[in-house]
């Protein structure tokens, strides 16, 4: 298997789906969303920045860097990955 860098919010984004392994999510995104594979991607990433935003009482547009290093952990904490046996 290659490997690849992913983005830790897409990781995140699996986990939440029950995917442990990002090309599998992307699988089934693409067979979901033929033509579209980030749709599920993006709109459950906006649902979950407009929850953060709320959070730390800021216009998800204007988060620093600090604030989204903040949201990664945030989500690493609602979607944690399992541990490797």
């Amino acid at each position: 298997m290659e490997n690849k860098q992913w983005n830790p919010e897409y990781l995140a984004y699996c986990r939440a789906k029950g995917n442990a392994e990002p090309e599998d999510q992307l699988g089934f995104d693409v067979a979901t969303y033929a033509g579209a594979s980030m749709t599920g991607f993006i709109c459950w990433t906006n649902d979950h920045l407009v929850k953060f935003s709320k959070i730390i009482k800021t216009e998800r547009f204007l988060m620093t860097n600090e604030d989204r290093i903040s949201y990664r952990q945030w989500l690493d904490r609602l979607y944690p990955a399992k541990e490797m046996a």
